[in-house]
């Protein structure tokens, strides 16, 4: 049997099932950033590795992939600054694995308010603390 280790990108309405491996959904629309991320994690996973992409706003046509998604994958980064709104209902509902908030703009301080009283997420407000933060939750978990 060979052992997947490959990454793969997938989107809305596509899904993907693996033997085994973690499963990642950043919704952010900020390109640089999901790839940014995307080879971050990389550097840690040395099994399959699926990225659910939401590259866009959600939308109604689109919610529902993204709730089931949100309630499947390992982590989930949410960048506040440009998600939709539905986008951070539905990742804070039954999510198992580790949620993180990022916002460098604080474009939604409301949101970014009530998620910092919950003192259930993290909420990142730079890219450097992001990596930092990857960087210690991956090398903590090393049995990726």
């Amino acid at each position: 049997m060979n052992h997947d280790d490959a990454s793969y990108t997938v989107t809305s309405p596509d899904m993907m099932l693996t033997e085994s491996g973690v499963s990642v959904l950043i919704s952010s629309t900020d390109n640089e950033l999901v790839d940014e991320i995307k080879l971050l994690i990389e550097q840690w996973v040395h099994t399959a590795l699926v990225f659910y992409v939401q590259p866009k706003p959600t939308t109604e046509a689109s919610l529902p992939w993204f709730y089931h998604v949100s309630l499947t994958a390992d982590l989930l980064i949410i960048d506040v600054d440009t998600c939709a709104w539905a986008d951070i209902l539905s990742a804070t509902i039954n999510h198992k694995g580790l949620l993180l908030f990022y916002s460098p703009k604080r474009k939604k301080r409301d949101a970014i308010k009530v998620l910092h009283a919950s003192a259930k997420y993290p909420i990142i407000y730079s890219r450097e603390d992001l990596k930092e933060f990857l960087a210690a939750e991956f090398n903590a978990n090393r049995d990726y």
